[in-house]
């Protein structure tokens, strides 16, 4: 049997810039825009200007809170803070949970530093989706204590192995060192998040990025660093799994991945759009005393993630506000669907909100497990009266789910809407044409001089 960092190079290497469908390319273009719109929505974000103090000083990519130059690490690290920070990326459903653009400011860090051609940059995003999604599909981490970052250091290898133009024999020694230093701790996940919630991916993207560099200056990786007895299968999944759904020459997972309409962590995207539509049949938001009790049925990964821990029913902290179904369905129910400023101290200490959080219950429905997440992520909203009164709506897939795609206009206004607050109407539309340009000759130099220039708004 092939040692599993051979096929995954091997893999990587199989993807040729100018044979991706016309299909995919336009996709992968749209969640690189969608991306950068999350990131620049970020700019002033505490976490995001924390982390582009942490970089050095280097010539080699741009960090685009500042506009200045970094490493190709270190401005992975801080522009991943940035895409990460407002919790609005792109999402992917399987065994584990992902968010794929997560990938992206290692991946852009790379083709800024070695002028890689926007169609390179694509076939590596196709890269670093397929590998990161195919993970999922193969193992739960969660259950084990690990965090899902713990594949993005593997995905990121592979797709920065492909924009550095490593040989397979190299690319397979950085797959083996992103592996054995993967592992990430579930903690950061649980209870009451903090601001590193924003920052662990960023951090295992840039680990790829060094076991790559590390790599191609000649370090070489261990032998099995899967399937050694103290390698991955054992220590981290505690059991052998393969990736034979990977197939040499095709990447298409970005289809399968999710963007969001609300900035609110994906398994409660249906119950707001749910609870959304019960406001409109009851004509207008609820006044908290209106309401008796509010159930939301759902399925065991929403239950587990967002809907099972009691700091879920008291966030103190916006990570925690926005991964809180209590929070997000009573915000809804009486304020409207979440938006940025819903994450304020004062919002989430609303007594209108926190008093219909205290009439709410979450419970699993086995019904709407069994359909999770092929069949998508259904919720379930029922909202009783004081009189008596019931509305019931439930929503499987989402506006943005890959059952029920957002449209490129519809990507695009969401662009717009988080960076022309920060850069102006002209800039975001031009900024948002060279994105969707990204493929023609022209190369990526005009797109990262103008995110150099976010920095200078």
């Amino acid at each position: 049997m092939t040692e599993l960092a051979t096929e995954l190079a091997d893999y990587a290497l199989s993807i040729e810039p100018a044979s991706l469908a016309k299909e995919t390319v336009l996709r992968l273009k749209l969640h690189l825009l969608d991306t950068l719109g999350c990131a620049i929505g970020a700019m002033d974000e505490p976490g995001v200007e924390a982390a582009a103090r942490c970089v050095c000083k280097a010539d080699e990519a741009t960090v685009w809170r500042t506009g200045r130059r970094s490493s190709v690490a270190d401005a992975a690290f801080a522009n991943g803070v940035a895409v990460r920070s407002l919790d609005f990326n792109d999402t992917y459903l399987s065994m584990e949970p992902a968010h794929p653009s997560d990938n992206v400011s290692a991946l852009m860090a790379v083709a800024e530093a070695r002028r890689c051609s926007g169609r390179r940059l694509l076939a590596a995003m196709a890269v670093s989706y397929e590998v990161q999604c195919a993970l999922c599909d193969a193992m739960m981490l969660r259950d084990k204590g690990w965090d899902h970052p713990t594949y993005g250091s593997i995905s990121v290898a592979a797709g920065c192995g492909l924009l550095l133009g490593l040989s397979a024999e190299r690319l397979r020694h950085a797959l083996s060192i992103a592996t054995v230093t993967s592992p990430v701790l579930r903690q950061t996940r649980a209870g009451a998040l903090s601001a590193w919630k924003g920052c662990a991916f960023a951090h295992a993207a840039r680990n790829g990025v060094q076991a790559c560099l590390a790599a191609e200056n000649g370090i070489d990786g261990p032998e099995l660093a899967f399937e050694g007895p103290l390698g991955f299968f054992r220590i981290v999944a505690g059991r052998e799994f393969r990736l034979d759904s990977l197939r040499r020459g095709i990447a298409r997972r970005v289809h399968g991945c999710y963007i969001k309409r609300h900035p609110a962590e994906y398994h409660a995207q249906s119950a707001i759009e749910a609870s959304e539509r019960i406001v409109r049949q009851h004509g207008r938001r609820f006044h908290p005393g209106e309401i008796d009790a509010v159930l939301v049925e759902t399925f065991s990964a929403a239950e587990q993630i967002i809907g099972g821990e009691r700091e879920k029913w008291h966030p103190t902290t916006r990570e925690t506000a926005d991964h809180s179904m209590p929070y997000l369905v009573a915000h809804t129910l009486v304020l409207g669907p979440p938006t940025l400023q819903s994450y304020r101290e004062e919002s989430w200490r609303r007594s209108a909100v926190q008093a219909v959080m205290e009439r709410l219950r979450v419970a699993v429905d086995p019904e709407l497990d069994a359909l999770y997440p092929r069949r998508g992520i259904p919720n379930r909203v029922v909202v009783r009266l004081v009189g008596g009164r019931e509305y019931v709506e439930r929503v499987d897939a989402p506006l943005g789910h890959a059952l029920n795609p957002m449209s490129p206009e519809q990507v695009s206004e969401k662009f717009l809407a988080l960076a022309a607050p920060v850069l102006g109407e002209d800039k975001a539309q031009s900024l948002r044409d060279l994105v969707l340009a990204v493929d023609e000759e022209a190369g990526l130099e005009p797109l990262f001089r103008a995110l150099a220039e976010v920095g200078e708004r």
